[in-house]
């Protein structure tokens, strides 16, 4: 049986959030709600479907303050992509804290083919504490288009109905499986790529993923000639789930010079794909070992306390995930604001360095460390609502407290770099 679509998995969650759909350039269809059943005279019901490279996980969603998370909507999508389609609804009860019992029937279609593929048939129990609240469906399906799918126009047809009212709502989401093409313009400067790299987790562009790695501005080892963790865990990760780009970053090698020939032999390294690459020179294959020795020794997220290394490899992963476990690790270490005080005293010289344990030392310097970090990748939106949302539901008084200040110790380092350095 020929492969048309494979729904991958079904992840199932319960939350019930507030979110919206970012806006984006859809194609005009105007006997459609596309995305949005929208409002329907009448009645409450209200049924959204958008289909979203953000995931598996949903922390944008469930881990940001009320109101402000929104789903990174994608239309164009790839052979061997995967994408995640979420449906939510709004309007299920007339009364907060009321239950509701809702039906949603899902499609796949291709768009002036015969084709019709259910994804989905469930009844949806619960309650909502809010009449206003956007109650998230309790499935993700993850989704990719196999090489035998047909480029072209697809979509999925989302059925709601309230089984309690007989309220209904349909809304449509448009796909376009087209073929991969080599983006051409580049990041002209070191500003062009920082942007893209520190957006990319808002919209998980594959496009712009592969720009930021063949670019010459994408370094792997640090000005004092050091692997840069944040980079290696950075393209680790986001490589992991844009696998259906590695074909082409292979086609690169082939024809690559020096340096670009090298940072494939690192990314395919850290992916455990080094066997993929063909026609490796002699020289390439002992940089190779030399390779796998870093990838060896680099920390491991999952087991390896927290230390300053291990806190720039969070930080690659919190801007190609966009997961925010990684930012909770980086800010616990604000918690130790007594071993902190006495840190900073120590460098600023008001604390002689034998006046401090080692245990002091090293728990300040983590202080000192992430709270420099989170200052300088402030800009981040999704940092930003991620450190909200965590001060509101899961720091203690003293703790916010004690966040603040670390926030006000880096800022501090950086009015003083910043005075330095009109200075000089």
């Amino acid at each position: 049986m020929r492969a048309f679509l494979k729904i991958i998995f079904a992840l199932l969650f319960s939350a019930f959030v507030c979110a919206h759909v970012q806006a984006q350039k859809l194609p005009a269809d105007a006997d459609k709600k596309i995305y949005d059943s929208g409002e329907v005279p009448g009645q409450t019901l209200r049924v959204f479907a958008p289909v979203t490279r953000a995931g598996p996980e949903i922390d944008y969603i469930t881990h940001v303050p009320q109101n402000m998370s929104e789903i990174p909507a994608c239309v164009v999508v790839y052979r061997n992509e995967k994408i995640y389609y979420m449906p939510s609804a709004r309007g299920v009860v007339k009364n907060d804290g009321d239950a509701f019992r809702l039906r949603c029937k899902a499609v796949l279609l291709k768009k002036g083919g015969t084709y019709e593929r259910q994804l989905v048939d469930e009844l949806v129990e619960g309650a909502t504490p809010n009449k206003e609240f956007i109650v998230e469906l309790p499935f993700t399906i993850g989704l990719a288009f196999t090489d035998d799918d047909k480029f072209g126009a697809y979509e999925i047809r989302t059925e709601l109905e309230n089984l309690d009212n007989s309220e209904k709502a349909v809304a449509y989401t448009p796909i376009t499986l087209a073929d991969w093409e080599k983006p051409e313009k580049g990041f002209a400067t070191q500003d062009e790529w920082r942007d893209a790299y520190q957006n990319y987790n808002v919209n998980f562009s594959p496009r712009d993923l592969f720009e930021l790695f063949v670019s010459e501005h994408a370094r792997f080892v640090s000005s004092d000639n050091r692997p840069d963790y944040q980079t290696h865990s950075f393209f680790k990760n986001a490589f992991e789930r844009h696998e259906f780009l590695l074909p082409f970053i292979d086609e690169e090698f082939e024809k690559g010079a020096h340096e670009l020939r090298a940072k494939i032999i690192i990314l395919f390294s850290l992916l455990g794909k080094s066997d993929k690459l063909e026609g490796l020179k002699d020289s390439e294959k002992k940089f190779l070992q030399s390779v796998e020795k870093v990838r060896q020794a680099l920390p491991d997220a999952k087991t390896a306390k927290l230390s300053p290394a291990l806190i720039d490899w969070l930080w690659g992963e919190f801007y190609a995930c966009g997961t925010y476990a990684p930012v909770e690790r980086i800010a616990e270490a604000t918690r130790n604001k007594k071993e902190g005080d006495k840190f900073i005293a120590m460098t600023r010289g008001k604390l002689k360095e034998d006046e401090l344990n080692e245990q002091e030392k090293k728990l300040g310097s983590l202080y000192a460390v992430s709270a420099w970090s989170l200052y300088v990748n402030m800009k981040s939106p999704l940092l930003r609502k991620y450190l909200e949302w965590m001060m509101q539901t899961s720091m203690t008084q003293i703790q916010k407290e004690y966040f603040e200040g670390a926030l006000d110790f880096a800022r501090e380092m950086a009015d003083e770099k910043s005075k330095k350095k009109r200075q000089e």
